[in-house]
């Protein structure tokens, strides 16, 4: 708590270190990150996993896409980010395009399916489907993020690059 000028008490948020433009440009990474995201799970959405089997999909979905997000939202954020803000920015960049990807496949699922009983049990299984699908998208790409990072830090303790 500080004092103002006129007696009154006024809170003031604490000094976080983290600049304006800097703060900027973390959310950039993020938004960047979730373009990608929605791009690479449009792709998965057109080409169904038909033709190349559960496997390959699951690769796609789950590894390739998300650890893409990652290098991208690690490209574009601020260089020495905390650990916790940088996990959690791959996270919600994937994770927002990965719940949104999941989301919409099941209704587009259920549409397809017609139950005439409501489905409720369907609704539950899709939604926590969806859940734990956006929770393995985003620690992807949120380890991918924190660890490059990491490897940054050591790469410029022992000054061999920055």
């Amino acid at each position: 708590m500080s004092h103002s000028h006129s007696g009154v008490r006024t809170r003031q948020r604490p000094n976080t270190g983290v600049s304006k433009r800097q703060s900027a440009q973390n959310n950039r990474a993020v938004w960047c990150g979730f373009l990608l995201g929605v791009v690479g799970y449009l792709i998965l959405s057109v080409k169904q996993p038909a033709g190349w089997g559960e496997g390959l999909w699951a690769l796609l979905a789950f590894i390739v896409v998300p650890v893409t997000v990652g290098l991208v939202v690690n490209r574009v954020q601020a260089y020495g980010r905390p650990p916790r803000p940088t996990f959690f920015a791959g996270a919600k960049a994937v994770g927002w395009a990965m719940f949104f990807y999941a989301s919409i496949n099941l209704i587009v699922a259920g549409s397809r399916l017609g139950r005439p009983d409501g489905g409720g049990q369907e609704f539950l299984a899709g939604l926590l489907a969806t859940v734990v699908y956006t929770a393995i998208a985003g620690a992807a790409a949120g380890f991918t993020n924190l660890a490059l990072i990491r490897i940054t830090a050591k790469r410029s303790n022992n000054g061999t690059a920055h």
